[in-house]
């Protein structure tokens, strides 16, 4: 299997869209980062 490697520019989107998720819901903000991760994982 393959190690997913995040890139800087990977993490600051992750956390820019993140955040803007969250200005309306932190809930939804946290579900997808939840999905994300959980589809990293699964490539891995």
């Amino acid at each position: 299997m393959t190690k997913v490697r995040w890139s800087k520019n990977a993490i600051e989107s992750l956390k820019n869209v993140l955040k803007y998720i969250a200005e309306d819901s932190l809930y939804y903000a946290k579900v997808f980062k939840e999905r994300i991760l959980a589809m990293v994982e699964h490539l891995e």
